[in-house]
């Protein structure tokens, strides 16, 4: 049942952290490239908010795991993947800001 109830919290902090990213990139590339140009704006929400949904999903599922006391390893593997897919998110994320300077 503590798998059942981790990917379902799961699910829920993908969505909510890539919605957040994903939101966070088109204000940002908006302001960016001017509010006649949509496409950035729709890019940044297109390509960051993945990055945001996979690293929340798998964050999400390490820490229901790892305070339920099932799965050790599972869920420290979970954890390093978060991070490192959050860090790879965080990259793409600045990447067109840095190159704007």
């Amino acid at each position: 049942m503590i798998y059942f109830g981790s990917i379902v919290c799961g699910l829920l902090s993908g969505l909510a952290l890539g919605f957040g990213w994903a939101l966070l990139a088109t204000e940002m590339y908006t302001k960016l490239g001017g509010a006649r140009q949509g496409g950035s704006a729709m890019a940044g929400f297109f390509f960051v908010g993945p990055f945001g949904l996979i690293a929340g999903f798998l964050l999400g599922t390490a820490l229901v795991l790892h305070f339920g006391g099932a799965a050790g390893i599972l869920s420290k593997s979970m954890f390093w993947g978060s991070g490192v897919v959050g860090a790879i998110g965080m990259v793409v994320f600045l990447l067109p800001v840095l190159t704007e300077a």
